[in-house]
């Protein structure tokens, strides 16, 4: 395969949304390419850009004109199969390879079974990634896509009701949220009785996590003694008076996790 110059302005992006760079990679790059120079050709297919992504958001910001290229003769579909294949080594997010499935079986009109074949992989992996993108909001894929919501959330923001996203999108992205926040919160949301409280969990989520944390010390405490209880009573056995003392702590106990339980 013959590598030629080609100037960026040439270049198709219409499969950038199917493997966006991070922001970090591009900083790398950028200083990769500032010290060593262009290593590795970018991938075109008919001036569609397959592969290299990273390299070309970087050469732009650059300044650079222009860029080494290796054209591959394949159809569309495979060229955009191929921005998925030639990635292997550094492995797609879950985003984008439902994105890329959901493309294929919606604009392209290749069966799920079809596209496993293309990809490699198995039927149940196609149809597990075209479930999780159907039940993303439109903006959520884009808030993700642009690394406005932290990897992992889009697992997490599925389980909720796509008229309900966009609020938690917003919401994540003013309190800075981590994953394992937006998780826990999610699943507050899930088991809120009232609208009341889903509104306060929106309103006010640092308040709602630190009110379950509180919760789940008080938690932690109670089975701590549990668990001594438990010791306790293999030992008295035998002492009637141990043994009913031991029962009274128990039913204090239980008293205490049922108003834990009311309490959350």
């Amino acid at each position: 395969m013959k590598i030629v110059s080609m100037d960026l302005k040439q270049l198709d992006l219409r499969f950038l949304p199917l493997r966006r760079p991070k922001a970090h990679a591009i900083k790398q790059m950028m200083t990769a390419l500032a010290k060593q120079g262009q290593l590795t050709p970018i991938i075109v297919s008919e001036k569609i850009l397959v592969d290299g992504f990273t390299r070309h958001e970087a050469a732009q910001r650059l300044g650079f004109k222009q860029l080494s290229v290796m054209a591959i003769e394949v159809d569309k579909v495979q060229a955009k199969a191929m921005t998925l294949l030639l990635n292997r080594k550094k492995q797609a997010s879950l985003i984008q390879e439902a994105v890329l499935v959901q493309e294929l079986v919606e604009k392209d009109g290749l069966r799920q079974v079809d596209v496993a074949s293309l990809l490699h992989k198995h039927k149940s992996w196609v149809s597990r990634r075209l479930l999780f993108i159907k039940s993303l909001a439109p903006e959520i894929i884009q808030d993700i896509q642009l690394e406005l919501l932290p990897p992992g959330s889009g697992l997490h923001l599925a389980r909720l009701p796509t008229c309900n996203q966009v609020d938690f999108s917003a919401m994540i992205q003013n309190h800075s949220l981590s994953v394992g926040e937006i998780r826990t919160l999610i699943q507050f949301w899930a088991k809120a009785p009232e609208p009341d409280v889903k509104k306060f969990l929106l309103a006010s989520p640092r308040e709602a996590l630190n009110l379950y944390q509180t919760q789940q010390k008080k938690c932690n405490i109670l089975k701590s003694i549990w668990k001594m209880i438990l010791v306790l009573e293999k030992q008295v056995n035998k002492n009637q008076q141990l043994q009913t003392a031991l029962n009274q702590v128990k039913a204090n106990l239980e008293i205490l996790e049922k108003n834990l339980k009311e309490e959350s």
